[in-house]
């Protein structure tokens, strides 16, 4: 069966818009490379600051850092979209201590965790 050329023609920024909205939710698929580096010393001589450092971000998506302390208070840091920018976040404080860490990064933030209290205070994610 063939359409009549008008019906073809009505059909095309239909699909021209279908098409876009499906790919629109791939745009921030793949997420920022960063490093991670935990500083200070705070209860148990554990870190008490998150610096996230972007390593490469593809899809020029907004990173910041984020940290929860031990009393589950969250600090996060400021966006940045440069390769070589580092996201800073507040500090935990002298007798408290990062619990976990890590960035959120797109329009929509998707949440990333990098360090969960113990082990390296450095690393990639």
């Amino acid at each position: 069966m063939k359409l009549p050329r008008r019906t073809l023609l009505a059909l095309s920024p239909i699909a021209a818009t279908a098409l876009a909205l499906a790919t629109a939710g791939v745009a921030f698929a793949v997420a920022p490379s960063v490093t991670y580096l935990e500083t200070g010393s705070g209860g148990g001589g554990r870190p008490t600051t998150t610096h996230i450092t972007i390593q490469a971000n593809p899809n020029n998506a907004r990173v910041r850092a984020w940290e929860r302390c031990g009393n589950g208070v969250y600090h996060l840091g400021s966006y940045h979209t440069s390769v070589g920018a580092t996201s800073n976040t507040a500090n935990c404080g002298s007798t408290d201590h990062v619990a976990a860490a890590g960035f959120d990064y797109g329009p929509n933030p998707v949440r990333v965790t990098c360090y969960f209290g113990s082990g390296s205070r450095s690393g990639s994610c």
